[in-house]
């Protein structure tokens, strides 16, 4: 099976996106983090749309990434909306764990 000219763009495109999402692992409670994975989320998941609906890929090919990029997504909410990515408040959380 040759690879077609959508399927070089896609798979670079997806390995930009995991080398963004990346930043998730290394500072897992950035607000880079934050945004880079709701940036890439909605370029993936506009990606899939294509790939789904132009081109015809059945949504299961594509599920995978969905689901991991929603899980992705949801986790940096929750960090977000507890205030846990608010640097200020992990250093004070910080210097209270060394003063204890």
């Amino acid at each position: 099976m040759r690879p077609s000219v959508l399927s070089r763009v896609l798979g670079s495109y997806a390995l930009s996106i995991a080398g963004v999402r990346a930043v998730w692992v290394v500072r897992p409670t950035s607000k880079e983090a934050l945004w880079g994975v709701l940036w890439t989320f909605l370029v993936f998941e506009s990606m899939f749309a294509i790939e789904v609906g132009l081109y015809g890929l059945e949504f299961k090919t594509v599920a995978f990434g969905v689901v991991a990029g929603t899980i992705s997504v949801i986790i940096l909410l929750v960090y977000n909306l507890n205030g846990w990515l608010d640097p200020l408040k992990q250093s004070s959380n910080i210097s209270k764990l060394h003063v204890s």
